[in-house]
């Protein structure tokens, strides 16, 4: 078995990073330069503690083919590592209002998982699909094992039966282009995209082709026995904002 050193190395094989580094979008062109602190173990490109206004999305990392092993070997540094498809993004840490819409959402889904029997959780929680593919939604709703006990990670259910995630300035792109294409793929049955500026929340499904935005009032029905929970969108914003 590889020590986390060797793993570590493996990892900065094909990472050649400058202190000033141009990083790259799934188009390949360059949507954010700027100089970013190199990560001393791993020579990957890191976030600045400040980034500037307007950045785009989490950053993918210029590496031929990331593993969910390889991210799980990165030390943790107080960002969010996922990879999709064999790509790493980079996510710094999320603002008040971003964690605000978070747990507001958390508390609001508690009472109604609770009594379907289900288990929602916020991140970091891994969602693994595949040795190349894993992320950690902002807030995720699985079912339980089949002995009735909540999962010890997600492979114990293999089932999200909603994800939602909080648009950032760093992830906007990524949420709304990778993740959800990621997600539909899985045949996630519900995709949520919680715009905290627009105060909406954009709902996808496996068969979407385009997203349906709600402003006043957004339904859930994780199992059809049972009625949906239904959200005052407009009520949740005023939450998070403590208005």
């Amino acid at each position: 078995m590889r020590s986390k050193a060797e793993a570590l190395r493996l990892a900065q094989r094909d990472v050649r990073l400058p202190a000033f580094a141009r990083c790259f979008g799934n188009s390949g062109n360059a949507f954010m330069t700027h100089p970013l602190r190199v990560a001393p173990i791993l020579g990957v490109c890191s976030l600045a503690e400040t980034a500037e206004p307007g950045v785009p999305m989490g950053m993918p990392l210029p590496h031929t083919d990331w593993t969910v092993e390889m991210v799980n070997a990165l030390p943790d540094d107080g960002n969010r590592y996922e990879v999709i498809d064999g790509e790493l993004f980079v996510t710094p840490a999320p603002s008040n209002v971003h964690q605000r819409a978070v747990w507001r959402l958390i508390v609001l889904l508690d009472p109604y998982v609770t009594k379907l029997r289900l288990d929602a959780l916020s991140a970091p929680s891994s969602v693994t699909f595949s040795r190349r593919s894993e992320v950690q939604p902002d807030v995720l709703v699985t079912p339980l094992r089949k002995d009735g006990r909540p999962a010890a990670r997600f492979s114990d259910v293999g089932v999200l039966l909603l994800a939602v995630e909080v648009l950032s300035p760093h992830t906007r792109r990524t949420d709304r282009g990778t993740k959800r294409a990621l997600y539909q793929g899985e045949t996630v049955r519900d995709y949520w995209i919680v715009d905290t500026d627009a105060r909406t929340i954009e709902r996808w499904t496996p068969t979407s082709v385009q997203g349906e935005i709600f402003v006043d009032e957004i339904q859930w029905q994780p199992l059809d026995s049972h009625e949906p929970f239904v959200l005052d969108v407009a009520a949740y914003f005023r939450a998070v904002f403590w208005e």
